[in-house]
C-alpha cells in the first residue's frame, strides 16, 4: 500500500471587488489528501446531509438533493446502514451504476458523519464538513488523519 497524505491548510481569500468591506470567502482549509498513483477512483463527492427527524429537516434535505440531481447524478447505497441517511453522494462522471466503492470504505463513510470528502483518480480528500467556520484542534485532525487511512487502506488498487 503506497500513499502518501497531506495537510492542507488554507488561508482565506480576500475579495478586493467589494468596496465597503473586505469579504473572505474560505477556501477548502483544514483538509487531509491522500493520493496514490495505484488508485484510479471514480469522480464524485460526499456532503453531510442535515441531521433531524423534524419537517424542515427533511423538506431540505430533499431541496438539497433535487438541486445536486440538476447537474450530478445523486448515488444511494442502500445495503450500508445510514449511509444514505447521512449522506448525499453524488457525481458528475459517471453512471451511478458504475460507481464501485469497497463496502468497507463506505461503511467507514457511514460511521464518521459530518465529513466532507471528494475522490477522483488517484486522489481522496477528506475534511470536516464545519471546518471554515470551526476550525478543527490538532486532536480532530488526528483523528481525520485515522479515518482518511482507514479509508486509503480500504481502496484497492487499480486493475
Amino acid at each position: 500500500m503506497a500513499f502518501t497524505g497531506a495537510i492542507l491548510k488554507g488561508p482565506t481569500v480576500s475579495n478586493k471587488s467589494r468596496s465597503s468591506k473586505i469579504h473572505y470567502h474560505p477556501l477548502e482549509t483544514d483538509v487531509l489528501a491522500f493520493v496514490s498513483s495505484t488508485w484510479n477512483l471514480p469522480h464524485f463527492a460526499a456532503s453531510p446531509r442535515l441531521s433531524g427527524e423534524g419537517k424542515l429537516t427533511a423538506i431540505a434535505n430533499q431541496i438539497t438533493e433535487a438541486a445536486a440531481g440538476i447537474k450530478m447524478e445523486v448515488v444511494k447505497f442502500q445495503h450500508i446502514p445510514n449511509l444514505d441517511d447521512r449522506y448525499l453522494i453524488s457525481t458528475s462522471d459517471f453512471s451511478a451504476s458504475r460507481i464501485s466503492l469497497p463496502d468497507a470504505f463506505l461503511r467507514t463513510l457511514s460511521a464518521n458523519p459530518n465529513l466532507t470528502l471528494h475522490t477522483g483518480g488517484d486522489t481522496l480528500t477528506i475534511s470536516y464538513a464545519n471546518s471554515a467556520s470551526q476550525p478543527p484542534d490538532a486532536e480532530k485532525m488526528k483523528q481525520l488523519y485515522k479515518i482518511g487511512v482507514q479509508m486509503a487502506r480500504d481502496i484497492p488498487a487499480k486493475a
